[in-house]
């Protein structure tokens, strides 16, 4: 992730304990099957236009308190997505747009991860199932999933101090992301040659 998005140390200002706070806090939402979705805000400048709606302003202290307080499943902001930037929790409720994949196996949750995440490169979305708890991470329209809490607490370190990852832990991660466009690409280019050997052999009957 840290190749991916670059060196995000400054422009993000978060710390580990913000990481801490959110994994936590996702971890609980998924082990209770609690739907959703945070947008981490690592430097795109998100604005309230490049939401379809950009939710109520909170703009508070991240904690995994009020993270577990606004997803619960009998408050008004629950099934918008959080938007997080640095230590601060900006809005919640907020609308996102839905992927341009239009990956039907997909959730709402999800579809809205990779949406705003294909927009903008410099942004990272943590998802919670609320059918099966998985937790998912979303970057540059492509998912990672399913993903332990510890994963995912790995991975967003690795943002904060990308020094600590090496060339080959950060290989791994951006091809694990890759969870879509190859394997689609492959039985693509596996139907090719079905259909070529199929025609070459109505020529030779002819």
């Amino acid at each position: 992730l840290a190749v991916i998005l670059g060196n995000t140390q400054k422009e993000f200002r978060a710390s580990s304990n913000t990481f801490a706070q959110l994994t936590e806090a996702a971890g609980r939402l998924s082990q209770n099957r609690k739907g959703a979705l945070i947008v981490v805000d690592m430097g795109s400048d998100l604005r309230p236009e490049d939401f379809l709606f950009p939710g109520v302003p909170i703009d508070a202290q991240l904690s995994s308190e009020l993270l577990l307080n606004l997803f619960a499943a009998d408050t008004p902001l629950h099934d918008g997505a959080v938007l997080v930037k640095g230590n601060r929790i900006i809005s919640a409720g907020v609308i996102l747009p839905l992927s341009r994949q239009g990956i039907s196996r997909y959730g709402t949750r999800h579809l809205a991860a990779l949406g705003i995440t294909e927009r903008f490169d410099r942004c990272i979305c943590v998802v919670v199932s609320e059918e099966s708890g998985t937790l998912s991470l979303a970057s540059q329209g492509r998912l990672e999933r399913p993903i332990t809490s510890s994963r995912l607490l790995d991975l967003l370190k690795e943002l904060l101090d990308p020094s600590n990852s090496s060339g080959s832990k950060s290989t791994s991660i951006n091809s694990s992301l890759k969870t879509t466009s190859p394997n689609i690409e492959a039985k693509v280019a596996q139907s090719r040659v079905k259909l070529e050997k199929i025609n070459d052999s109505k020529e030779s009957l002819n």
